[in-house]
């Protein structure tokens, strides 16, 4: 675990983001003290398929993997990557907000560092806090939005497309994701992709 002290200059941002969104300062200062710091090895499980998400967290450094098992095989397939400064809320959101068994799980792929906060802590936010809820629904909006641009790029794309989407997309990925991780998320086979990369890099 990482101290609370070492994580303050690191949660300035979250602070800046909270009061752009109309969060009083004394407010902020009450999210704040519910966070707790969290830290991951590579390879160690932020959620777990089959379990409930009881909380989510706000990725400081580091980079996870959502994952979840296709129902015709035993292949994982990854539907998304966490990595600051982008895509720094960590949750499998069905399961967080509806009290569900979460049928993903989320993977450190690097060792990570975040700060999480309880569903139950956050309800009592929500109730304390109102502007807290316009925050909670735009999280879920934009979660819902990057489903809708996963499903697109896996129906209406080629193989090559998708590379260049990715490439394009998340341009901080291209030397950090493995290619086997990079194979799952964009659909390929590995032999397939690796032709693709390197007709690129000619």
């Amino acid at each position: 675990m990482i101290s609370k002290k070492n994580l303050q200059n690191s949660l300035d941002p979250i602070k800046a983001l909270l009061g752009k969104n109309g969060i009083a300062t004394h407010n902020i200062e009450k999210i704040i003290s519910v966070l707790s710091p969290l830290k991951l090895k590579k390879g160690e499980v932020f959620s777990q398929a089959g379990k409930r998400a009881d909380k989510l967290g706000i990725l400081i450094d580091g980079l996870l993997a959502a994952k979840y098992e296709k129902s015709d095989s035993i292949q994982e397939i990854i539907s998304r990557f966490y990595y600051s400064p982008r895509n720094i809320i960590v949750a499998s959101f069905e399961s967080f907000y509806s009290g569900k068994k979460s049928n993903e799980t989320i993977e450190a792929l690097e060792d990570s560092y975040l700060t999480t906060i309880s569903r139950d802590d956050l309800e009592d936010l929500y109730n304390e806090i109102p502007e807290m809820n316009r925050i909670g629904r735009q999280l879920a909006e934009e979660s819902y939005i990057l489903a809708l641009q996963r499903i697109h790029q896996l129906q209406a794309m080629n193989g090559k497309e998708r590379l260049e989407d990715f490439q394009r997309s998340y341009p901080e990925l291209a030397n950090r994701v493995k290619i086997q991780y990079l194979c799952s998320y964009l659909g390929m086979n590995r032999n397939a992709l690796s032709r693709l990369m390197r007709k690129k890099s000619n």
